[in-house]
């Protein structure tokens, strides 16, 4: 049920009362399921830090591909090996 609530809420833009109508419990309930399953997901990005390390490797790409655009090979091999590294470090 955490997972249903959690896609009905975000990815379905369903609202409370909605999500609380189909599963037959109160909207307290799901509000509460919610609640408890963002702070999960938070402390598990705390920990485990997904979203910072694709943000970095995300914009550590688009810096490659520009210095290889300007054919800067050198930077470009440094670049890359600072994404290899946020990699290999999870």
């Amino acid at each position: 049920m955490q997972q249903r609530y959690f896609e009905d809420y975000y990815f379905n833009d369903l609202s409370l009362a909605e999500i609380s109508e189909n599963a037959e419990v109160s909207r307290q309930a799901v509000y509460d399921n919610l609640k408890r399953t963002t702070r999960l997901l938070e402390d598990y990005e705390s920990k485990l830090n997904l979203n910072r390390n694709f943000l970095a490797i995300e914009q550590l790409s688009q810096q490659a591909l520009s210095l290889i655009d300007k054919q800067n090979y050198i930077e470009t091999k440094d670049t890359i090996r600072k994404i290899r590294q946020i990699i290999e470090e999870n």
